[in-house]
């Protein structure tokens, strides 16, 4: 579903910029003394990091794909998330809008979704942790937190969000479902 709108909803802006920094970094530039990009620099890493694995492969369309993936690892993560409270049946039919609706973000850059699915990942880590030690997971999710800042700025609020649910995670986990 979502490869059908691959073609769709390019912003020349910011998308069309993204593989040709990727394809600097990998010529040896270094992002902000060889060249001005006004985000922070892991969705350009990211993006340099697919290029090098696609070799002479890698153009537009692949990074397109490549979101598409990413996109979908999203839904699947949420599906995870809300799976922990809810049975099967109704955490799919909660999560499949996702499938939908994340069509949008085709519109936008690459570090938005980015910034998202490592929020997405933190989040997942502090709700499936289990009976496990919590201090590590709680680490792991700040750096997962931390990751999306530097994805996107604005993830830096979240950094909060994910400390309070990992400090209440215990009084706020509820039955297990799985």
């Amino acid at each position: 579903y979502r490869a059908t709108f691959l073609g769709q909803g390019f912003n020349a802006s910011d998308e069309a910029s993204l593989p040709a920094l990727a394809l600097r970094v990998l010529k040896g530039q270094v992002i902000y003394r060889d060249f001005i990009y006004a985000s922070p620099p892991l969705t350009v890493f990211k993006e340099a990091g697919v290029a090098a694995l696609l070799g002479p492969y890698y153009d537009y369309l692949a990074s397109r794909w490549i979101f598409a993936v990413e996109v979908s690892v999203g839904s699947v993560i949420a599906f995870l998330i809300i799976r922990r409270y809810t049975p099967p049946l109704a955490a799919f039919l909660l999560t499949l809008p996702t499938i939908f609706f994340t069509t949008v973000l085709y519109a936008y850059s690459n570090f938005n979704f980015d910034a998202q699915l490592l929020f997405l990942v933190a989040v997942l880590i502090l709700v499936w942790e289990g009976d496990r030690e919590r201090r590590p997971l709680i680490v792991l999710a700040g750096v997962f937190c931390g990751l999306a800042f530097l994805a996107k700025p604005t993830y830096l609020a979240m950094v909060v969000g994910v400390c309070i649910l990992g400090a209440l995670g215990t009084f706020l986990s509820g039955p297990r479902r799985w």
